[in-house]
């Protein structure tokens, strides 16, 4: 019996067989995604009838998706369970795809976090992935929901995640430009007052990606700068050379907009930010955004929801908009409400 079989409920893959099995070096060659990007362990392909397809992903919490969110307190970000979702969703789609054929994410939708327990090192999570229909069908675009389980218990859900087919990237209309009012060319990066990031975050390196954070006229504005390395693009090689993978994009977006949720509530400097909920992030660009580039991030608060804020990212260069995060919606908590939930020191000296 397969090891995810134990950890997941029974109805969640009742009347499935198994399809075909995929060990790391396979999911790298087919997906484009070799470590650190690529998290799951192994995935398997399951049938049921002719062509209901599943996919089911395993993956151990280890160092490297915790370090540095948070030094004291480690947990697993949530940009990493979008990317193993978005990966096990990837192995969904093969059935459907040309043979060699590789796919690049382009939108996220209905993010949720469904339990308030962290994921800690040693953990193990089961990834489930299906296809469904995107919001708007055109050539070459596919779409799959994905849910993350930890003891049988569903943990995190992506309402639907979206592919564009490389061969068919220029046949797609790009997504339409973010309704934010506030655009690049708003601000005068020139008189905005750069700082160091640590005042804003308890995270660290390499979870925090943020070089620069900028205070400008508009108080209700913060604005970011992050410098893209070799360490943050990974093993992300969908096409000729490494790039920021779509999981890295949400990631950028949610630590632009928590400085602006800061500076209007200085009194939850000291806590952590965790980002609970996500409306939709979107890809403007197909341009890849490679080791060398610096993105500005752009963000503004929620008029309504004072712990909600979006996200704009813009590649220097250029000045083009290349990712947008229209609502991310976040959880304040202080250390020592952290401190009851820490995990154990064994958990933490065992990856």
């Amino acid at each position: 019996m397969p090891m995810y079989e134990s950890l997941l409920p029974s109805e969640a893959i009742a009347g499935y067989q198994p399809c075909r099995s995929f060990c790391p070096d396979e999911l790298a060659v087919l997906l484009g995604i070799a470590e650190p990007t690529l998290m799951v362990e192994r995935a398997d392909l399951l049938v049921k009838g002719e062509n209901d397809y599943l996919a089911v992903g395993t993956f151990q919490v280890g160092v490297q998706a915790t370090a540095g969110h948070f030094p004291q307190y480690p947990m697993m970000r949530l940009s990493d369970l979008g990317i193993v979702m978005s990966t096990v969703g990837n192995v969904a789609l093969l059935p459907y795809l040309a043979p060699d054929q590789k796919i690049l994410v382009v939108s996220g939708s209905g993010l949720h976090t469904l339990s308030h327990k962290p994921l800690h090192i040693g953990d193990i999570l089961v990834i489930l992935a299906r296809k469904v229909s995107p919001t708007r069908p055109t050539q070459g675009k596919q779409a799959i929901t994905a849910s993350v389980y930890f003891q049988g218990q569903e943990v995190c859900r992506y309402d639907r995640i979206e592919f564009v087919a490389l061969d068919s990237i220029w046949q797609v209309i790009k997504c339409p430009a973010p309704s934010s009012d506030l655009q690049l060319s708003d601000i005068d990066l020139g008189k905005v007052s750069f700082q160091e990031p640590a005042i804003f975050y308890q995270d660290a390196p390499p979870t925090l990606a943020i070089d620069a954070v900028g205070v400008c006229s508009n108080p209700a504005c913060a604005v970011t700068k992050t410098f893209i390395s070799e360490n943050l693009c990974g093993g992300y090689r969908v096409r000729e050379k490494r790039e920021v993978h779509f999981g890295d994009f949400g990631r950028i977006c949610s630590q632009t907009a928590q400085p602006a949720i800061k500076l209007q509530l200085p009194k939850l400097m000291p806590n952590i930010m965790l980002a609970v909920k996500g409306g939709r992030l979107s890809r403007h660009s197909f341009m890849p955004v490679i080791p060398g580039d610096t993105l500005i991030g752009i963000s503004e608060i929620d008029k309504v929801r004072d712990k909600s804020a979006g996200a704009q990212l813009f590649l220097e260069r250029t000045g083009e908009c290349v990712a947008h995060f229209d609502r991310l919606d976040y959880a304040s908590i202080t250390p020592r409400v952290l401190e009851r939930i820490r995990p154990q020191p064994s958990l933490l000296s065992n990856p």
